[in-house]
């Protein structure tokens, strides 16, 4: 991870500042383990994400489980919501990280979690980023072969030119309201794939956890669609885009198999 401040540039000390620290106050540093990496051991890698939903993450840990040897991997996620939202039930077996006066937002938690890993690698995987096949930790391995390769992306860019991401639209929701976050979506393009991604991920959600709770969206369906159609140009738009996501969302589906197994894999 490359050092530097969240909101205010590098700094000196080559540490992150919180998201509220002002120009020139001190951020504090997580203290760093002293247990040494187990080269030869088990797991071998430690999967680092935060996040602030409670649903997502479990999408996100359904697919990595089945993309990654069990045997190889320990999950850590870092709670960064103010209110402790993320649940330990929901997530079986991977550790949970709160808030606490050493780790007080995401940015120092990431460089805390670089500091403390004990395996011999670490992945850094957005919980809005969704591993679809089995091949992609061989892969990495067989890159890592050679000793000029020190990092390997797991983000595939074949058919866009950025992952985007679903998380931002739909914390936005909490912050600027529910009406004006659905005037943003219909008058820009960013805003609104994020909706309709959002709309996409609940159909996934929902059908691969279904002992609940259901997915939390940024804005009703009925609400979206229906301003949408007061825009015929953008309503057409928004359909051919919320066609592809829902393609994507059947190739989680099928990734993860029936609704039962899904269910089983998380409890």
């Amino acid at each position: 991870m490359l050092p530097g401040f969240s909101h205010h540039g590098l700094g000196p000390d080559g540490t992150y500042r919180l998201h509220g620290a002002f120009p020139g106050s001190r951020p504090r540093n997580a203290q760093a383990s002293e247990c040494p990496i187990e080269e030869k051991g088990r797991p071998r890698v430690t999967v680092f994400a935060a996040s602030v939903f409670r649903d997502l993450p479990r999408i996100w840990l359904a697919c990595l489980r089945r993309s990654l040897p069990p045997d190889d991997v320990r999950f850590k996620v870092f709670d960064d919501s103010a209110e402790g939202t993320l649940d330990e039930k929901l997530l079986p077996d991977v550790t949970l990280l709160r808030r606490s006066e050493e780790r007080q937002d995401s940015e120092v938690a990431y460089g805390d979690a670089l500091r403390r890993a004990t395996t011999p690698f670490l992945a850094f995987v957005d919980t809005d980023v969704f591993w679809l096949s089995r091949d992609v930790w061989p892969r990495a391995m067989k890159e890592f072969e050679s000793p000029r390769i020190a990092g390997v992306s797991g983000v595939s860019r074949a058919s866009a030119a950025s992952p985007g991401t679903f998380a931002i639209v739909m914390l936005l929701a909490g912050w600027v309201g529910e009406e004006t976050l659905l005037e943003m979506a219909v008058m820009n393009p960013y805003f609104r794939r994020g909706c309709l991604g959002g709309l996409a991920l609940a159909g996934v959600h929902d059908a691969s956890f279904v002992d609940g709770p259901r997915f939390g969206l940024p804005l009703p369906a009925a609400l979206l669609w229906r301003s949408l159609l007061l825009h015929p140009r953008t309503f057409s738009s928004a359909v051919r885009d919320f066609v592809e996501f829902q393609e994507g969302g059947k190739r989680i589906r099928r990734f993860l198999g029936s609704p039962q197994r899904a269910a089983r894999r998380s409890a």
